[in-house]
């Protein structure tokens, strides 16, 4: 009879296990910080020589990811919609060989979101990519979809200052292809800075469904 009852035991707890990250994405281990690093650079993606095209590039690699878009379901059932519905958030940075990279996604949320109904991502301020030695990257944008669409919202704008103080303001790169008012917001002026700000702003409304 043991035996028997061993079988659908195993079964049971398998069923009742937490689904796997999807490809691509990295979830830290159950006692790690927020301060915990975000391993880079994210396989089979990039490196690429401008950050518009990482951007182009990335935009649809995170709406791919399950459940990253919801809108569709907030107004027939919100409560579905919020179960249903996944932010992932990843650095672009900038590497010493003057290419983009992006790190790998994670979907580790806040423990408020239970609370508060929304969705969010917490990004480690910091990437480790083991190719380059701690202070030698640069960090361009800070990644994340809003699975129900909408723009920057105030907890983005406080992230990406914080990230701006952290990271310094202004960044420069070989990059002088394109300046950020050419992701989505009209021609600007060719320069070769980034400004962390300016790109939470224009990127946030690229990613949302």
């Amino acid at each position: 009879m043991k035996r028997w009852l061993l079988l659908p035991s195993l079964v049971m707890l398998m069923g009742c296990a937490p689904a796997g990250p999807a490809p691509g994405v990295w979830r830290p281990g159950v006692d790690a910080s927020a301060a915990t690093p975000i391993p880079g650079p994210l396989p089979g993606f990039g490196p690429f020589t401008s950050f518009s095209e990482a951007l182009q590039a990335a935009c649809p690699f995170i709406l791919s990811k399950p459940n990253a878009v919801a809108g569709h379901l907030r107004d027939r059932d919100p409560r579905l919609a919020f179960r249903a519905s996944t932010e992932y958030c990843a650095w672009l940075y900038y590497t010493p060989d003057h290419l983009y990279e992006m790190s790998m996604l994670t979907d580790r949320s806040s423990p408020d979101d239970l609370v508060s109904g929304k969705r969010s991502c917490i990004l480690p301020a910091e990437v480790s990519d083991s190719r380059y030695a701690p202070g030698e990257l640069k960090y361009i944008f800070a990644l994340h979809n809003h699975p129900f669409g909408g723009p920057p919202s105030p907890g983005d704008l406080r992230f990406t200052d914080e990230m701006a103080r952290v990271h310094t303001w202004a960044i420069e790169t070989k990059d002088k292809g394109l300046g950020p008012g050419d992701v989505g917001e009209g021609e600007l002026d060719q320069r070769d800075d980034l400004s962390p700000r300016q790109a939470a702003a224009l990127m946030t409304p690229g990613l949302d469904s």
